[in-house]
């Protein structure tokens, strides 16, 4: 039996190794924003912030947290993610706990990068389903070997795009917002371990200093 890619049309393999038609896709544009809040609590915002969040119907996906020597949060760091349509008053929102610092808005367009990226999935799944036809078929062994081989590879390269695309998509659905929470008054000072550490080795040799006199004295 010939090799199964030598029985192959040449536009079947044209399109089992190529691209296919684009579909259609939906364009869209991902939006980000950076806001500094000021307030004399940073702890009890943070304790609002969920209120906030949950009534906006978002998440909050990543918070960090400066603690002073008192327990008391000093700054806070928080990265939420809102439905696109809510973006505008969540902005406002968030600014509105506090006194609002700094603000900074942007916003990528995706809509060509999305198009290309499905007209990439749609070719990777046609190429898997005209391979796993191809398995039907008889072939010798060292056929379906290779037959296997390139499903495997194009299965991967389907998974690869397909979560490239649900990023995309996902950026454009939820948009990004990253809150500053910083109190007005500075958090108290931290001991300098360095210093102490050399405050107590010129105290010991201070004191082996003075026994080695006092022994010499003797």
């Amino acid at each position: 039996m010939k090799p199964w890619r030598a029985l192959l049309p040449v536009a079947l393999l044209g399109g089992l190794l190529g691209l296919t038609t684009p579909a259609a896709a939906e364009g869209g544009v991902a939006r980000e924003a950076a806001l500094t809040v000021q307030h004399d609590r940073v702890g009890a915002v943070r304790h609002r912030l969920d209120t906030v969040v949950e009534q906006l119907g978002g998440e909050i996906t990543m918070e960090r947290a400066v603690l002073g020597t008192d327990g008391r949060e000093w700054q806070a760091r928080v990265v939420i993610r809102v439905p696109a349509r809510r973006f505008d008053a969540a902005v406002n929102q968030l600014g509105n706990l506090g006194t609002l610092q700094a603000q900074s808005n942007t916003a990528e367009d995706l809509a060509m990068r999305i198009a290309d990226v499905e007209s990439v999935v749609v070719a990777q799944r046609a190429a898997v389903a005209r391979v796993e036809a191809l398995l039907a078929q008889g072939w010798d062994r060292a056929d379906l070997t290779a037959i296997r081989s390139e499903l495997r590879d194009r299965r991967a390269e389907l998974r690869r795009h397909e979560r490239s695309l649900a990023d995309l998509e996902d950026r454009v659905r939820l948009a990004a917002i990253t809150l500053n929470l910083v109190t007005r008054t500075p958090a108290p000072a931290t001991p300098d371990q360095p210093d102490a550490v050399l405050g107590m080795a010129d105290d010991l040799w201070w004191r082996l200093g003075l026994a080695l006199l006092l022994g010499l004295a003797g």
